[in-house]
């Protein structure tokens, strides 16, 4: 089911996609997260010391993870 989905994304848009998984989550999830990054060119984070819901069992380290992402991406004042 998971393999089924198929963002589409517009590159007009310009749009950064980032998945994130956990270093303990299942083998299943982290084939979804590199068929994901094939397919639309996302980012996988692994994010460590958690499994399927990183902001539960690891919020800490999840939050790093977002924090330093959002620190990458420049500002924008309106949306196109």
């Amino acid at each position: 089911a998971f393999l089924a989905f198929d963002p589409r994304l517009d590159p007009a848009v310009g749009a950064r996609l980032v998945c994130t998984v956990g270093a303990r989550s299942a083998p299943l999830r982290h084939r979804v997260a590199a068929a994901l990054a094939d397919r639309t060119g996302a980012a996988v984070i692994t994010v460590p010391g958690c499994a399927h819901l990183p902001q539960y069992d690891a919020p800490h380290a999840f939050a790093d993870t977002i924090r330093a992402l959002s620190a990458s991406v420049p500002f924008q004042e309106s949306l196109p």
